[in-house]
């Protein structure tokens, strides 16, 4: 016996029964305050080794964060710099291909501007053709832009071009001075057009000296450390004293050297500048005393930014700077190791406990649904106490496979949501009953083996019970070929009648499609008999203490029966005869397509029974 249940219905959401619930706490919070607890001893381990080494540590630490700092300041001067090599790889290859003409003034400009606008840190974009014309636009200090277009017969133009000629992608040229003015000494980035493989001009992206010192002087953001950056050794690229006020350049000179840009400790970076040795190769150090000043200088080279290295640092105060790095590094990794273990010592250890757990969880949760399918036997556990509730969680799952096969699991699942058995306590209620039975199956099977029989039935009452089930009906009993089914209990259904006419017709249609199955292979067609009959009963949990059956009892019951047998004597040569009593006839709607066969005498019952034949259901309009 099945009992549907709405589709909606969560059977975790079950409500508890009375009295309030003991509160609990989840095994992964346990888990994590006992983590938490080794973690807690692993830092005060750290704290303990820190103490004892506290005098020995700060020029290891501020060595480490002065390293990342050169390491940010480079990182955010590549990423300043390097978006002009796409700007200006977009103007050439629309120069390339003709989608951009250098002759056409005002779209050139036009396009120029654009791409200025979009690429704050470049001044002047510019186009140096074959025939030493420069055509650009540039910036102005008050954000307005002018365009220009110049003849070029200067050697370094030439020598541009010549250069170019053996470049396949955009480089970065050597440092211009272009004139007077605090922008007059450039960074520029280069990109060779070419047409069908020959070289037709040079694009120029042109970044600042003074712009390039703006943007060094706001990425730092200690006010302690001072960034820089010297082209090759002897000369200074960008400096934040240079953003306001930088140096006088001429074109024997478009750098200032290290000591006319008025950081003393930067003149003396080579001159009076003492190497310190340190582990980290990505860095070197420097130490410059003069007089009551003492300052660490840190360094590094950087490439791809011309035809001579960069060197990029930052210099921070020395008397913020201790002197014993290696008894702080093994204090800093002896305290990592400690908190390292801890951590791992506590997840694998939480792990072995929480995965056995975790999966009887998810078990059990299983159980709940009723869904004995999906359930798996527990793995073994290294913990005695769970692999002990493993063990007995794989008994109880044997024991539960076999008991699905017996108890109705969809009552069972009602129970669990209702959580009081209201719906199991015998009432009297009206609805509609149906019994089914296959026409001369008793002689037919006596010339089939056992287990043929079996097979057959089985197949037949799944056909059966998918039909009584999509209308929402209970199957109460399968007796030999025949079956019983009822509509209106345990749920109540104002259109119990309708639903299990509806089945009927399902099931007609089955039967129909099956017997035309059996035909193409040359087996016998098979007749069954439905009765429907509609009126009071009681329903609910009727049997022994010991064995109890959730089932509908009455002369309802017997009606609905007598109906089905009456079948043998109103049956035409139809696959299925469906016979319905008058009191179900009245409760059906004008779709259903019903014959009236008068008034019957029926086995067991006085008086004569209304009788109906249902054929069919009316199209729709």
């Amino acid at each position: 016996m099945t009992v549907p249940v709405p589709a909606d219905t969560d059977v975790a959401a079950a409500p508890q029964r009375a009295g309030r619930r003991k509160r609990t706490i989840t095994l992964a919070r346990t888990l994590a305050v006992a983590i938490g607890g080794l973690v807690a001893i692993a830092v005060a381990a750290v704290l303990a080794i820190y103490w004892t080494t506290a005098a020995r540590t700060t020029f290891d630490l501020l060595t480490t964060q002065a390293e990342i700092g050169v390491a940010s300041v480079e990182a955010q001067l590549r990423q300043h710099l390097e978006p002009v090599s796409n700007a200006l790889g977009s103007l050439a290859l629309m120069l390339q291909q003709d989608r951009l003409d250098a002759d056409d003034a005002s779209r050139f400009s036009t396009i120029l501007t654009g791409a200025l606008a979009a690429s704050p840190q470049v001044n002047s974009i510019a186009y140096l053709t074959e025939d030493m014309h420069v055509r650009g636009v540039s910036r102005q200090p008050d954000g307005t832009y002018y365009s220009f277009d110049n003849k070029d017969d200067s050697d370094r133009g030439r020598e541009a071009l010549a250069e170019a000629a053996g470049k396949v992608g955009s480089y970065w040229g050597e440092i211009l001075y272009l004139g007077d003015g605090p922008h007059a000494t450039v960074l520029n980035l280069r990109q060779p057009v070419r047409r069908d493989g020959q070289l037709v001009g040079v694009m120029f992206a042109v970044v600042t000296v003074q712009d390039l010192s703006k943007f060094l002087a706001r990425v730092s953001s200690d006010p302690s450390q001072v960034p820089f950056i010297l082209y090759g050794d002897d000369r200074v690229l960008a400096h934040p004293r240079m953003a306001a006020d930088p140096p006088p350049a001429s074109v024997a000179e478009p750098l200032p050297r290290l000591d006319q840009i008025g950081d003393d400790l930067l003149a003396a970076l080579w001159t009076k500048g003492t190497p310190v040795t340190v582990r980290n190769p990505r860095v070197r150090i420097r130490e410059v005393e003069m007089g009551d000043k003492d300052e660490i200088f840190l360094y590094r080279k950087i490439y791809g930014f011309g035809p001579t290295p960069l060197t990029l640092g930052i210099h921070v105060p020395g008397d913020a700077v201790g002197a014993e790095v290696q008894r702080v590094f093994r204090a800093g990794l002896a305290g990592l190791a400690v908190m390292v273990l801890a951590i791992v010592v506590g997840v694998f250890v939480g792990r072995m406990i929480a995965r056995p757990v975790r999966a009887f969880s998810d078990q059990a949760r299983a159980v709940g649904t009723l869904d004995f399918g999906k359930l798996k036997p527990l793995p073994g556990s290294v913990f005695k106490e769970l692999n002990e509730g493993a063990q007995a969680f794989n008994t109880m799952l044997v024991g539960l496979r076999w008991l699905e096969t017996y108890v109705p699991k969809s009552l069972v699942r009602r129970l669990i949501v209702k959580g009081d058995g209201e719906d199991v306590v015998s009432i009297e209620r009206i609805l509609t009953v149906m019994f089914t039975d296959i026409a001369n199956f008793s002689g037919a099977a006596e010339r089939l083996p056992a287990a043929r029989i079996a097979a057959y039935l089985n197949e037949h009452f799944a056909l059966l019970g998918r039909c009584v089930e999509a209308e929402g009906g209970t199957i109460d009993k399968f007796i030999g070929d025949c079956l019983m089914a009822f509509w209106g209990a345990p749920e109540k259904m104002k259109d119990h009648a309708p639903r299990a006419a509806r089945a009927a017709l399902a099931i007609a249609a089955a039967m129909r499609a099956e017997n035309d199955r059996r035909a193409a292979v040359g087996r016998p067609r098979l007749r069954l008999r439905i009765g429907l009959h509609s009126g009071p009963v009681v329903v609910g949990n009727i049997g022994a203490p010991g064995r109890t059956n959730y089932t509908i009892v009455g002369d309802t019951v017997n009606i609905g029966n007598r109906l089905e047998q009456l079948g043998k004597v109103l049956s035409r040569d139809d696959d299925t005869t469906i016979l319905i009593s008058a009191e179900t006839a009245a409760l059906l709607g004008p779709e259903f397509v019903m014959e009236s066969l008068g008034p019957r005498r029926v086995r067991g019952r006085h008086g004569e029974v209304e009788i109906f034949r249902l054929t069919g259901l009316k199209p729709a309009a």
